[in-house]
């Protein structure tokens, strides 16, 4: 499975009142003059990438770090892009609170891993390793290991956005 890492465009949350309470959603995806995708997720920091199956792109989501974690923690986040046909991508966070060494100095930063599998017509294929990230608040993406691919990208360097 070959992936594309996109960039998202960014829109202005929108809130919509579902059972008389009101909820925000976040953009997660809008390519050229697509209309964005939108989720529920404003604890988490999102990852979204496209894959192709069957010469058409798919997009999937994934939670790729959420609100106040700790080591061990895990979760899951399914796309549907055919009946009976989904992707899961399974995080988890290996660590937390620990140093990462990269060009750009020593950070503070949480590890997760990523796998993914298929379940088709209710069928789950063995999970296969997918993504390493090391991710600090200050700066997001530190360290990013593609597996599959063994690429390592590390920060080479960063400036803080003034306050």
């Amino acid at each position: 499975m070959k992936t594309d890492i996109i960039i998202v465009e960014a829109k202005p949350e929108t809130t919509l009142t579902i059972n008389n309470k009101s909820i925000k959603f976040y953009p997660v995806v809008a390519v050229g003059d697509t209309k964005p995708g939108y989720v529920n997720a404003s604890d988490s920091i999102l990852f979204v990438f496209r894959v192709i199956i069957d010469s058409a792109p798919v997009f999937v989501f994934s939670r790729l770090l959420r609100a106040n974690v700790n080591a061990g923690d895990s979760w899951e986040d399914t796309t549907a892009f055919r009946p009976n046909t989904f992707i899961v991508i399974k995080t988890r966070v290996d660590s937390v609170n620990v140093t990462e060494n990269v060009p750009a100095g020593n950070l503070n930063v949480v590890k997760l891993s990523q796998e993914a599998y298929w379940i088709i017509n209710g069928s789950s294929t063995q999970p296969f390793p997918f993504y390493k990230w090391s991710i600090s608040d200050s700066v997001i993406f530190v360290r990013v290991k593609v597996v599959p691919e063994s690429q390592d990208y590390k920060l080479k360097s960063y400036q803080r956005a003034s306050q």
